[in-house]
């Protein structure tokens, strides 16, 4: 199997795929592709793994209609048309969960930081005001 990538990942991840014979085509360039490109990639692949904000609409998917199947390295499908993608038979899958502990994380970092004044502090600071309160 064929697969396209639409951006550099871990490399943990592109040797696990080619451990178990898939065949791999990177996207390396600093910029993301244009649905033009994409397209075009994705005409000799069999599969595609879309690591970023690649538009998978109904045109990309009329004309890539030939993927077996589209992995998306992310959480959601807001840049799928999934309805288009299950017309065709092209099954679409993603990571959930993948970010619950770093959101989980984040949530409790911006509580402490409020609570602590840590933003209005920072400010203070940084415009040389730094003394005692």
């Amino acid at each position: 199997m064929k697969v396209f990538i639409t951006r550099k990942i871990p490399e943990l991840g592109l040797n696990y795929l080619r451990q178990h014979g898939i065949e791999l085509s990177e996207w390396t360039t600093p910029r993301d592709l244009t649905q033009l490109e994409l397209i075009e990639y994705c005409k000799s692949a069999d599969a595609l793994l879309s690591a970023g904000f690649n538009k998978i609409d109904k045109h990309f998917l009329t004309a890539a209609h030939h993927l077996k199947v589209i992995s998306l390295h992310s959480v959601g499908y807001d840049n799928v048309d999934v309805p288009a993608a299950t017309a065709l038979k092209i099954p679409i899958g993603n990571t959930p969960g993948v970010l619950s502990n770093a959101t989980a994380d984040l949530a409790f970092l911006l509580i402490l930081a409020t609570s602590r004044k840590a933003f209005y502090m920072h400010k203070t600071i940084a415009a040389g005001q730094w003394g005692f309160f």
